[in-house]
């Protein structure tokens, strides 16, 4: 199954984590903009991609794992994410790798739910409203 990882020069410290399965074309373009902006939004340099793209949680998800081996060492303090449900769609399981994760010292930063982000420019609440029609027609069918 295809995985990947975009580093990216700069302050180190800052990365994003996708997943979407079935495979999704795109490489989850819009989530990618989106988180862009989100750490904009916070001041974070522009974060590291790790995308897990055509993966489910019992394939293995080595980009989440190299992560957590990043926060581990130090590489890592924030981590941005549209949701927990990147880790597994099973609630329980995925608060268990958010804590997981925040325990090894990072932070993360979730999408904002349920509308436009407060002060976001024109632009922001289409690309929210275009992740929120993607996710939610797929997590309904889980």
């Amino acid at each position: 199954m295809p995985t990947s990882s975009r580093q990216r020069r700069g302050r180190a410290g800052a990365a994003m984590y996708l997943r979407c399965y079935p495979y999704d074309s795109t490489g989850m373009e819009c989530h990618r903009r989106a988180l862009g902006w989100l750490a904009h939004r916070h001041a974070l340099p522009e974060p590291a991609e790790y995308l897990d793209n055509g993966r489910r949680p019992a394939d293995g998800l080595p980009q989440l794992e190299c992560v957590a081996r990043y926060i581990e060492w130090g590489w890592i303090r924030t981590l941005l994410i549209p949701g927990p449900f990147v880790f597994n769609l099973d609630d329980g399981k995925a608060a268990d790798m958010a804590d997981r994760l925040r325990g090894l010292g990072c932070r993360l930063v979730e999408l904002p739910v349920g509308g436009p982000c407060p002060d976001a420019g024109p632009a922001e609440p289409r690309a929210f409203q275009a992740i929120r029609s993607r996710l939610l027609p797929q997590l309904d069918r889980v």
